[in-house]
């Protein structure tokens, strides 16, 4: 399928998932924890691999899974469980510089940490981005923008203007879904095992000018996040 009938697969399921969410509170509640899980486990078990120090990282936890490492960071978890909750509840927040800036906060996990000898500083944005970024909200959240494609640039923008010392990359995911929620997607998870390849694969396609592979990989992963969410739905029953 080319981009715009993926495009349309996403929309189809969009309505799909927002009829049943609409029929009872109960499954919305039951629904947002289970993303929560999703979301918060998603950089640790798929898209965060590195060889762990455990003296200077008590909190790493290895997993062995068709022979490579991940590694799990409860640290991490537990940032973006608190960033994933504010989304949930400011989700139709104007999100602006401060609010890109609360959730880097949250996903540091509201300390000061050092990865790999370096220091971040949690929600201090570089100056040199920040007008830069709020141009690319702004256009948005434009009432105009209000589909996808929007939500994969602004991703791509904080990933490669590098706008905070460190975790860019889970902070942009993390707007990317805030922004597809405000306008009535369900959120992007990545938890197969290829994830992290084929993500950072999508992103150099991105720089190198390969726009349409980017927006095809984003679209499909999209699609997957939102069949795994149709049938988290269908099995899901309150007597």
């Amino acid at each position: 399928m080319n981009n715009d009938e993926l495009l349309n697969v996403i929309n189809y399921n969009k309505e799909e998932i927002n009829n049943k969410l609409s029929a009872s509170v109960m499954l919305t509640k039951t629904y947002h924890a289970w993303l929560e899980n999703k979301i918060s486990n998603t950089e640790s078990k798929c898209l965060y691999a590195v060889q762990p120090n455990t003296k200077k990282n008590p909190s790493f936890k290895s997993n062995y899974s068709s022979g490579f490492q991940s590694i799990f960071d409860y640290n991490c978890a537990s940032g973006l469980r608190k960033a994933f909750n504010y989304i949930i509840e400011q989700k139709d927040q104007y999100i602006d510089i401060h609010e890109i800036t609360q959730i880097h906060y949250l996903i540091c996990n509201e300390n000061n940490i050092t990865v790999n000898d370096t220091f971040i500083r949690p929600g201090v944005i570089k100056r040199e981005t920040a007008n830069i970024l709020l141009n690319r909200l702004q256009l948005a959240q434009y009432e105009q923008e209000k589909n996808i494609y929007p939500a994969f640039r602004i991703h791509y923008d904080i990933i490669k203007l590098q706008a905070f010392d460190d975790y860019n990359k889970r902070t942009a995911r993390m707007i990317m879904n805030w922004i597809l929620i405000k306008n009535g997607y369900s959120p992007i998870f990545f938890i197969k095992e290829n994830d992290k390849t084929e993500y950072q694969k999508s992103l150099l396609n991105n720089k190198m000018g390969n726009h349409e592979q980017y927006i095809e990989y984003m679209l499909q992963t999209m699609i997957s996040s939102q069949k795994d969410t149709l049938n988290f739905l269908s099995k899901t029953t309150f007597r």
